[in-house]
């Protein structure tokens, strides 16, 4: 008698906990999986979709009555269709994350929406730019990593609100020069992609803080990088560079450069006329000396100098005196 008793106490405690749980993601708006949703009475309430992992074929559409969503995420599912209903009449949607779905361009549909600020299409096999992302005028983020897009066409310049732009692992070789009209720009991502020179568009986006091109063939770095006076980080690993531009020393605010894996066989001596230099990444070089000189950079808390042929380390041993964190 007492093991019936205490097999349905353990029953009633395991049915309070998942109602308990069931409020608590009620209460915070929150929702993990498609039963959870169906069981919820208060659809108005869900804000925060996460649907990632779950084998859908297609957008559910009991997640047209949820009228109050905040964040969509369908990722790795098997979507082929994002439908114009979505994005329809949600002035609430902020953020949307459809990655790892394998979709054509021409079945992503989107309906006029000026509250969606975060657009998450990575590593969904696109090749065409998806049109339809013009319907999106306020966009601030637009993430398209790890596709197959081998330019970035003139069509970007509908969403002229874009602060952050990636494009990292793509197949990029032509950008239009209407990317220079998006002055609101300030983080572009084209890691792994197919450049063999820097574009001079990009030498017009004045607002621009991070530049990250590791890891395409990148010859030469122009005189023209010194257009960016914003330019806080820059990212060059992993290129073909031999030199760097006298012009980086009238950059004030370039605090980060990371320049490993390239060609330098001396140490750039533009360097030490930038005394604001936090960070610099010079590792997989072929530097065999590190100037004396080096020590006179007061805001240096970074140096990395890993797999280089260095015969000289007396300015090192100094910099690690200074409390600089040095990597060799």
């Amino acid at each position: 008698m007492k093991s019936i008793f205490f097999a349905l106490l353990l029953l009633f405690s395991k049915v309070c906990i998942a109602q308990s749980d069931s409020t608590v993601h009620e209460i915070e708006g929150i929702v993990r999986n498609l039963s959870d949703l169906q069981k919820t009475n208060r659809l108005d309430t869900i804000y925060d979709l996460r649907f990632a992992n779950m084998n859908l074929q297609k957008v559910p559409r009991i997640l047209r009555k949820c009228k109050n969503l905040k964040e969509i995420d369908l990722s790795n599912n098997h979507i082929k269709k994002l439908p114009k209903w979505l994005t329809k009449n949600r002035d609430s949607l902020r953020v949307l994350t459809f990655t790892h779905d394998d979709i054509e361009a021409r079945k992503l549909k989107f309906s006029e929406n000026q509250s969606l600020k975060t657009i998450n299409l990575s590593g969904c096999k696109l090749s065409q730019w998806p049109k339809q992302l013009a319907k999106n005028k306020n966009l601030s983020t637009l993430i398209l990593a790890q596709n197959y897009l081998k330019s970035i066409p003139s069509e970007i310049i509908n969403c002229q609100n874009i602060k952050v732009l990636s494009f990292y692992e793509n197949k990029i070789r032509d950008i239009t020069p209407l990317l220079g009209q998006m002055k609101r720009l300030v983080e572009l991502d084209l890691y792994h992609n197919q450049l063999s020179e820097i574009p001079s568009v990009i030498f017009e986006l004045d607002s621009l803080q991070t530049l990250a091109l590791s890891y395409n063939s990148i010859q030469n770095l122009p005189e023209e990088i010194a257009n960016l006076q914003q330019l806080r980080q820059l990212y060059l690993r992993d290129n073909a560079l031999k030199a760097l531009p006298q012009s980086l020393k009238t950059m004030p605010n370039l605090v980060q450069l990371y320049i490993e894996k390239n060609l330098f066989t001396t140490f750039p001596d533009v360097l030490l006329q930038m005394p604001q230099l936090i960070e610099i990444d010079l590792g997989k070089n072929k530097i065999k000396e590190i100037p004396d000189e080096i020590i006179d950079l007061k805001s240096l808390s970074m140096l990395d100098v890993r797999s280089n042929p260095l015969i000289k380390k007396k300015a090192l041993l100094a910099l690690k005196k200074t409390g600089v964190q040095v990597w060799e």
